[in-house]
């Protein structure tokens, strides 16, 4: 499917509205398995919704490539909800921020494709710049927890490898993922002593369901169509600089020296991937 620009927008769109899901889970008092139980449920009410608006009355499509999708989005949901549990949202975040190195070094070793000098420096410079933004801070956290993180980061890869691939149906895989969120967890809601229906925690579940996961996700189908694996998983790294400035925002915290560096890091490179190509092409067109 032909590139397209606009495309990359959605995905910067689902990076600003995933970046939000650290304070929704610190909020609420609910598990980590009742928040995805419940995150699952709603994701897919809002996928069904479309569906049906759609005209689209048919059961996802159970090939290998949405099962896959669908496996990959439900285990990077779920060890990331319960990284930040077991971790500070800083942590978790920074540390699922492994994927661009994964989705580079899996196009290097599977895919036989010689990654450009751009690719591998702004790529470099992406991860640098997420270890400043939370320099300092790794080892506050549980090792369980920044483990949890650090292999949602793997499993995040995946999901942007197999849902960037032609034969996969984007929303047939998140409408599986979503489902195996909620079967897998319904029960331990049951068990959950924190589960109460509070103003607090129906207000910050509705948003982490409705808008955090199935909006975001929807975009995130919507922008991986046409964007290639590489530059997706550049771009969806606005979502860990974003995230310590909504704790900013809300709690008044103000981010330390070696996070701000970090920030113009990402910001900086992510620009620069996305102008680049614009100005190639403006020479290219000058010559002709």
């Amino acid at each position: 499917m032909k590139p397209r620009v606009k495309d990359k927008y959605f995905i910067l769109l689902a990076a600003v509205l995933w970046s939000t899901a650290g304070l929704g889970v610190k909020l609420l008092s609910w598990n980590a398995f009742s928040i995805s139980c419940v995150r699952g449920m709603l994701c897919a009410l809002v996928l069904l919704a479309i569906r049906f608006k759609d005209g689209n009355r048919t059961a996802p499509s159970l090939n290998r490539y949405n099962i896959l999708a669908g496996l990959f989005m439900f285990a990077t949901s779920s060890l990331y909800v319960l990284s930040i549990k077991l971790t500070t949202a800083a942590n978790a975040i920074v540390l699922q921020y492994i994927a661009p190195i994964a989705v580079l070094l899996y196009n290097i070793l599977m895919k036989q494709r010689k990654p450009t000098r751009a690719d591998i420096a702004l790529t470099a410079v992406v991860f640098g710049g997420c270890v400043l933004t939370f320099a300092g801070q790794l080892e506050r956290g549980g090792m369980l927890g920044n483990a949890l993180a650090l292999l949602s980061g793997f499993m995040f890869a995946g999901q942007i490898i197999v849902n960037n691939k032609r034969q996969t149906n984007q929303q047939d895989g998140l409408l599986i993922g979503c489902a195996l969120s909620f079967v897998v967890y319904l029960p331990f809601v049951f068990f959950d002593a924190g589960f109460t229906l509070t103003p607090v925690n129906i207000m910050a579940g509705l948003f982490l369901g409705l808008v955090q996961y199935g909006i975001a996700n929807l975009c995130f189908a919507r922008g991986i169509r046409t964007t290639d694996a590489v530059t997706a998983s550049l771009l969806l790294t606005i979502e860990p600089v974003l995230s310590p400035v909504w704790v900013m925002l809300t709690i008044r915290e103000v981010p330390a020296g070696y996070a701000i560096a970090g920030f113009i890091c990402v910001i900086a490179a992510v620009t620069a991937h996305n102008i680049y190509p614009l100005i190639r092409f403006g020479k290219n067109g000058n010559t002709s």
